[in-house]
């Protein structure tokens, strides 16, 4: 039983390590701007708030808490974040979800953590259901640093390179573009922020609204190159970039509206938008004369106004994209998916595989998620009307160590195999003929699908996104079974 002597030295002590604490949060608090900016955009989320909002704290221990109420979390965290970044070069991959989470909760406002945890699970853990993951943390990490542009800009990042939901994208990118930096507290993000937006906005299919942003780009450009901001780096002011993108849109623009006005046999509509772009380029050659690409360009222009006012009509029918696919079990777990598809050369076709339900099952939770679930997919590239990807689910996509059930648990009983063909994620000169939503190509009864729910905008009118998707459904047992076998469609007298 404790005395009343020992009891008064425990408190002693207590008191006394309470006191070197809050010395050693202060001596050793990291001093860099990115934290004392970060520090100020919100008030520490209570126990009460994070639980009911986020679950961070749910099944959090006494022990990572105990730092926060002594006031050496951002010590600890500092030291934590130290420890996962060592488990990641010796590839201990495992820890690093589980303490980032901790890290985070400890002190909301390690930007850097929330950053690098989120890379790591939408990218190097080459798990595709941990992208969502990531989004959810960026979230977070937003909502707990709201002053300033950086989580907000990987959101948006991560929506425009990894889920391809540019409304999303242009989501996050836009509470970016409105916030300032946590260096030198500039109340403006860099330049590369309002690119981005404007890029976003245009693979969202709303071209109207790109247009704006980058005439906006540029007149933000011409403000700050007027208060004598460099032009240099990736965050400089970038007029001429601005400038070139403004251009190459409302070019492409142009281009794009002449094409769907002699599909539909308006000859004066094609000729006055092929006129816009020699209006467009001879005002770039009066600032810049004999700029080879302008020149380029205004021949091109001119060419198409001369034969439209000859009457020469050259209308280009919508493409029929049609897609065969063959789905090939090589060896258990082992799928060779391959097909045909009428499209342009280096177009791409997201070719998925997950559990039938899978959106449903993921509702679950993280641990069921992780245990049950599973989702693999890509972008496989089409070279002259053909495509070919082997997906080898009996190993570790990222050669990491991980059993391969780890990631492709195949608990399900039914599979679902899709293969979508999406404008708006093509590069530029595919888009060319086919448009930013799809509005030059078809596709046989039952694969064209028109999304009005993801609708584009240009010239004040209103497109669906006009995709194509084909799917099958595979039973567990096509997948994990023995020997070489020709899935779908299936071999005769199979």
């Amino acid at each position: 039983m404790m005395t009343a002597t020992h009891r008064q030295r425990v408190w002693i002590l207590m008191a006394v390590f309470f006191l070197i604490s809050i010395g050693a949060s202060e001596a050793i608090r990291p001093f860099h701007r990115q934290y004392v900016d970060a520090g100020q955009a919100a008030e520490v989320v209570s126990a009460r708030d994070v639980e009911g909002n986020q679950g961070v704290l749910r099944g959090t221990s006494f022990q990572t808490l105990v730092p926060t109420l002594l006031g050496v979390r951002e010590v600890l965290a500092s030291l934590m974040w130290v420890r996962a970044d060592d488990y990641f070069h010796r590839g201990e991959y495992r820890p690093i979800i589980s303490m980032v989470r901790q890290i985070t909760t400890i002190d909301p406002h390690q930007l850097d953590v929330y950053a690098t945890g989120a890379w790591h699970m939408a990218y190097n853990f080459m798990d595709k259901r941990l992208i969502a993951d990531g989004v959810k943390f960026l979230e977070e990490g937003s909502k707990n640093n709201d002053n300033v542009y950086d989580l907000y800009f990987e959101l948006g990042y991560m929506h425009y390179d990894k889920t391809k939901d540019f409304p999303q994208s242009v989501k996050a990118y836009q509470s970016a573009s409105t916030r300032g930096t946590t260096i030198a507290g500039r109340s403006r993000p860099p330049s590369y922020v309002r690119h981005q937006l404007a890029h976003a906005i245009e693979k969202m299919g709303d071209i109207d609204r790109c247009i704006i942003q980058w005439r906006d780009n540029l007149r933000v450009a011409d403000e700050l190159r007027a208060r004598g901001e460099t032009e240099l780096g990736a965050a400089g002011v970038n007029t001429s970039a601005a400038r070139h993108n403004l251009y190459i849109n409302e070019r492409r623009l142009n281009e794009r509206l002449a094409a769907m006005a002699e599909r539909a046999g308006d000859a004066a509509t094609a000729l006055k938008h092929w006129s816009g772009n020699v209006q467009l380029a001879n005002a770039w050659l009066k600032d810049e004369p004999g700029h080879t690409a302008m020149m380029a360009d205004l021949q091109k222009a001119n060419l198409e106004v001369s034969r439209l006012r000859g009457g020469k009509l050259r209308p280009v029918d919508p493409t029929n994209v049609a897609v065969d696919f063959k789905i090939t079990r090589m060896a258990p777990k082992k799928l060779l998916v391959e097909g045909t598809i009428n499209v342009l050369h280096l177009s791409r076709i997201l070719v998925r595989i997950a559990d039938k339900d899978y959106d449903k099952r993921v509702e679950k939770g993280f641990d069921f998620k992780m245990s049950n679930c599973t989702l693999e997919y890509d972008a496989v590239s089409c070279q002259r009307g053909k495509f070919r990807r082997e997906f080898d689910l009996n190993k570790d996509p990222a050669d990491m160590g991980r059993e391969a059930t780890e990631v492709y648990p195949l608990k399900a009983d039914e599979y679902e195999v899709s293969f979508t063909y999406n404008p708006r994620a093509q590069a530029v000169f595919i888009q060319d003929r086919y448009g930013w939503n799809g509005e030059g190509l078809t596709a046989p009864s039952g694969d064209l699908v028109e999304d009005t729910t993801r609708m584009g905008v240009i010239e004040g009118k209103r497109y669906p996104l006009r995709l194509v998707r084909k799917s099958i459904i595979l039973k567990r047992e096509d997948i994990v079974g023995g020997g070489k076998k020709q899935l779908y469609p299936p071999a005769p007298g199979a």
